[in-house]
């Protein structure tokens, strides 16, 4: 049989048999099977590399473990090293197998430590295994605040003392501004002083402003109800009267013998803050005709910086009773004509009880005189 087995052309020549081609569909199931190939691999190698990343995050994941955990123990043995050096203490109790007769809750059972001392404040008095030196008041009464009361478990001091039992006398300062100086102030409030020293005026506790215009200011004198002040002293400090109220809106009047303390500077004040003026202690002991002579202000709720204005403190004061008449504006209108009492225009200070001009007392919580 010839090996050309081709077809004929048509022209009585034979064309060469090429043989079956893709297209005849022969290859078509060795490459299907040759791609299935290719992606199970690229799956199997994407599914390796997977592994591999896992792998590596948890080993980097023990290896931080092992690290903090290594870093602990180097911190245990640390303080441990630490406590080894540090001596004990031959004061601090000790359980000393001792009942603890007397306590309150459990009777005799000895639940903690215990020194043995007459001192029941460094016994375990209440059973709770702490030392009473740090339960402050173990007895739950007052006899373990010496100068104080208790109050869940703690010792809250009277005025002038301190400590863990109140048992640590405070030694006042002279004034508010020292307590602020000193940087002792918490605050508006009562502070124990002193202001004229040992062996003069006995300390008491007085209200000290300590935020308004620099703070520092002593509560002297307050005036309430319809009328002024009832003394009779030209603002000068000497007169006493009725019984000191650490407040500066109490409803009462009274007054110290400030006159005698170290100060410079007299803040007038209403009760609620509102209208006020600052003089120099000078100022009240200089007169004034109400008419043309003026005084020097500090400062006032109508101007920031220092002015002046027509003063009332006439020499002859049997004739004018109210005297020292003081307010942060002229009381004169040009001289003669005397302006209303109003909101806009009443007095900070006036004495003997006078009547008028008893706007801003009666309508903003009555009128206070402070020092610095």
């Amino acid at each position: 049989i010839s090996a050309d087995a081709g077809l004929d052309a048509g022209d009585g020549s034979r064309v060469p048999d090429s043989g079956p081609t893709p297209s005849d569909g022969v290859d078509a199931k060795v490459l299907d099977d040759a791609a299935r190939e290719d992606a199970a691999r690229e799956d199997a190698a994407r599914e390796d590399a997977a592994r591999e990343d896992a792998a590596r995050e948890d080993a980097a994941r023990e290896d931080a473990a092992r690290e903090d955990a290594a870093r602990e123990d180097a911190a245990r043995e640390d303080a441990a090293r630490e406590d080894a050096t540090v001596p004990p203490d031959a004061t601090a109790p000790v359980d000393a197998g001792l009942p603890d007769t007397g306590a309150p809750v459990s009777g005799s059972v000895d639940a903690g430590p215990d020194t043995g001392t007459t001192d029941p404040f460094f016994r375990d008095v209440d059973d709770d295994g702490i030392p009473d030196i740090s339960d402050k008041c173990p007895n739950y009464d007052d006899t373990s605040c010496v100068h104080g009361s208790c109050a869940t478990r703690t010792c809250v001091c009277d005025a002038n003392w301190t400590g863990a039992r109140c048992d640590t006398e405070v030694t006042p300062s002279s004034t508010c501004a020292s307590v602020l100086a000193a940087g002792g102030s918490t605050g508006n409030g009562a502070y124990p002083i002193d202001p004229d020293g040992t062996g003069g005026q006995s300390e008491f506790s007085a209200y000290c402003d300590m935020t308004f215009e620099g703070g520092g200011w002593t509560l002297a004198r307050r005036t309430s109800g319809t009328s002024h002040y009832p003394g009779d002293d030209n603002a000068a400090g000497t007169d006493v009267r009725g019984t000191y109220v650490a407040d500066p809106r109490a409803p009462s009047t009274f007054s110290v013998a400030y006159g005698v303390w170290n100060f410079s500077q007299v803040l007038l004040r209403t009760g609620d803050r509102e209208k006020w003026m600052i003089v120099d202690r000078a100022f009240f002991s200089r007169n004034y005709n109400c008419k043309t002579q003026r005084a020097a202000v500090v400062k006032s709720n109508v101007s920031a910086v220092p002015y002046d204005v027509v003063a009332c403190n006439r020499d002859d004061r049997t004739g004018y009773p109210e005297d020292p008449w003081v307010t942060v504006r002229d009381h004169k209108y040009n001289g003669l004509t005397y302006l209303m009492d109003s909101e806009e225009h009443s007095m900070l200070y006036g004495e003997n009880s006078n009547p008028l001009w008893t706007s801003w007392l009666v309508n903003h919580d009555g009128l206070t005189l402070w020092v610095r």
